[in-house]
């Protein structure tokens, strides 16, 4: 792929004007009302369809292997790093507003409207900014885009302007490795040529991508976008370029200015163009009804894409049988057919009509069967309707689409289950994408929260669990919630395993321990809680309840030494005796003794496999493995535990046996 580079004046002065077509007459019977409150007064079955277009019927999958029309995503111009003047950025959105209301001109060619591709990446309106190609070849894929166009300009000296412009072909989409075009040099105060010379720039890039340029409509190319005052460009960019740092009061501002300089300016078609945007944007649809139908007046009969945009801003403004009406104009272009219908399918849903809704979304993908946010938009009627296997059918329609992992079109399935109120089906969606992507912390947190508040806590805390594995500084908290979850649900090996994960993770972790003293001051293991707690610092351990165990623990501890010294004493004195025990006494204590050894025994067997389980379950990310690890290390537990108490038993059982007295010789 080789750039076109483009030396070309701003066309900021521009011959012509809105005057070059107010002579000429409309096509078919469409009249329109000086009232912006009327956009047209014509039926669609006026608009003569044989007369008002020139296009080529687009095929399936052309040769070059790219499936469906030619469709353009612009990227925003940025200033080039070596221009002369850095404070040019003014010239961009001038630059990009021209080039996108031209190349919608063309019959046979679809551009993708410019705030349908800035929801999809920060900073896009940022034209002081430069953003990497690739981010908008991946956000064009999003609509099964064709081709990209890289616009970036240099300002130079004396008043020059170089542009420079790169085509990045998707899918294998056709690319005319024409040669690279130079176009003479002009300045900016050249008032007669810098339209023409842009519209001849436009037409190399046009023909590149396939686009039939014999068939551009001259009404539009030739009407200059300043209506002959150079001196509005620097003042509507100037404008525009504060729109990315904007809030609603800013852009009704803005918009408030572009109109003022509109109505100052009846001929520049790109100051009623860029004010109708920004009213737009800023939530004022009536106002930017009122500013685009002066351009449907002019160019309505000849660029259908005017029309939807009008039906975005009637339905902005909540008249939605206008923005449908106004959408089927858009129906005489064979390229902007699939558009139509979903414009009409959203106003269809934004006026609560869902079988109408479903209706438009269905006649999109006849048209235009390879457009992914059909897919997307028919897959969420369906989710309201409660038929979710039509639904994951077009979700799953426009991943293979999109190229995008299938685990984020799932998530974004499951939030419209949740909005639907499905929630069992917004866990299985939730589920599915885990499973598919199962380090996508974004689902697994999805998948936490829905647990939780449906009242599934079990599951809520494997995942705390599952996602402190997967990151245990970003998710530390984690463990302590899952076992907080399973002591509330009288689970209390399942919580001392979660402590003991972090503490083995995170051995001075403050909460860990004291959760774990809780446990061994429960069970009478003072040793255990004095071990917990003494690397505390003084901030835990003056807490009440730490504070309380500790002290408690300590007194007992010494108390326990005490008598401990006592008994070994008063034992020894006694063995000092000779006594003669009966034989059934003796069987009993080699009984006990063999049982203690045999018990103690095993249980230390069960006490060295916890580690290697533990290490299993930690090192896990299948949640199928991570299930039976924790199965297997719960096993390894409590047979230890149960083997230890035995072994406790019979040794108990041999020291009170030794310890009654038997009647001596």
């Amino acid at each position: 792929m080789r750039p076109i580079y483009v030396i070309a004046a701003a066309f900021l002065l521009c011959s012509g004007g809105f005057a070059q077509v107010d002579g000429i007459s409309q096509t078919g019977a469409t009249e329109f009302e000086d009232s912006a409150q009327h956009d047209s007064g014509a039926d669609m079955q006026s608009v003569d369809q044989s007369e008002a277009l020139s296009y080529q019927e687009p095929a399936d999958e052309n040769v070059s292997g790219h499936r469906g029309h030619t469709r353009l995503v612009i990227a925003p111009p940025s200033l080039h790093a070596y221009s002369n003047d850095k404070s040019a950025t003014w010239f961009g959105p001038v630059l990009e507003a021209a080039v996108y209301f031209k190349m919608s001109a063309l019959h046979d060619l679809e551009v993708v409207p410019l705030d349908d591709v800035a929801a999809f990446i920060n900073s896009h309106r940022n034209f002081a900014g430069g953003i990497l190609k690739g981010s908008y070849q991946k956000i064009a894929r999003k609509f099964n885009a064709s081709h990209v166009l890289h616009l970036n300009y240099e300002v130079r000296f004396a008043g020059e302007i170089a542009l420079h412009s790169a085509i990045s072909p998707l899918n294998n989409a056709h690319l005319d490795p024409t040669s690279d075009t130079l176009v003479p040099v002009l300045y900016l105060d050249d008032t007669d040529s810098s339209n023409s010379i842009l519209n001849y720039a436009l037409k190399r890039i046009a023909g590149r991508i396939g686009s039939d340029t014999s068939a551009i409509e001259n009404m539009v190319w030739d009407a200059g976008p300043f209506g002959g005052n150079p001196r509005l460009a620097k003042e509507i960019g100037n404008l525009l370029q504060e729109e990315f740092k904007a809030d609603t009061l800013r852009l009704i501002k803005i918009g408030n200015s572009l109109a003022s300089l509109a109505e100052n300016n009846p001929n520049s078609w790109l100051a009623q163009y860029t004010a109708a945007r920004i009213f737009s944007l800023a939530g004022q649809g009536e106002k930017a009804c009122a500013l685009n139908a002066h351009l449907l007046r002019q160019f309505g009969d000849v660029m259908y894409a005017l029309y939807l945009h009008q039906s975005r801003y009637h339905r902005g403004a909540g008249r939605y049988e206008r923005a449908v009406s106004q959408a089927k104009f858009a129906l005489n272009q064979e390229v902007l057919k699939g558009r139509a219908y979903y414009e009409i399918g959203k106003s269809y849903e934004a006026m609560g009509s869902p079988k109408l809704a479903i209706d438009a979304f269905k006649n999109v993908i006849e048209e235009d069967p390879y457009y992914p946010p059909a897919y997307s938009a028919l897959g969420k009627q369906f989710i309201l309707r409660d038929d979710i296997g039509d639904a994951v059918d077009n979700f799953d329609k426009a991943t293979d689409l999109t190229g995008e992992s299938s685990s984020g079109v799932l998530l974004e399935f499951g939030a419209h289950l949740e909005k639907a109120g499905r929630t069992q089906n917004a866990l299985t969606a939730y589920n599915t994408a885990t499973q598919m992507e199962p380090a996508n912390t974004e689902a697994w947190l999805a998948l936490t929260r829905l647990h939780e508040q449906q009242g599934n806590y079990n599951e809520a805390a494997k995942n705390y669990l599952y996602l402190f594995q997967l990151d245990n500084q970003k998710y530390q908290s984690f463990p302590i919630k899952a076992g907080e979850l399973y002591e509330e649900n009288n689970m209390p090996t399942d919580a001392r395993l979660a402590y003991e994960l972090l503490l083995q993770k995170r051995r001075s972790d403050p909460q860990a321990r004291i959760k774990l003293a809780g446990f061994a001051y429960r069970e009478d293991n003072c040793d255990k809680v004095v071990e917990l707690l003494e690397p505390l610092d003084e901030s835990w351990r003056s807490t009440r309840d730490v504070e309380l165990m500790y002290s408690r623990c300590q007194s007992i501890a010494q108390t326990q030494q005490a008598q401990t010294e006592k008994e070994l004493f008063a034992g020894a004195g006694q063995y000092s005796r000779n006594y003669k025990r009966p034989l059934y006494r003796r069987i009993i204590s080699i009984s006990s003794l063999a049982a203690a050894a045999a018990s103690f025994g095993a249980g230390f067997y069960y006490d060295s496999q916890i580690k290697p389980a533990m290490t299993k379950y930690q090192k896990s990310n299948e949640a199928a493995k991570v299930t039976q690890y924790h199965n297997d290390l719960e096993g390894f537990i409590n047979n230890r535990n149960l083997l230890y108490i035995l072994s406790g038993v019979a040794l108990t059982g041999f020291t009170v046996n030794i310890a009654i007295p038997a009647k001596g010789k």
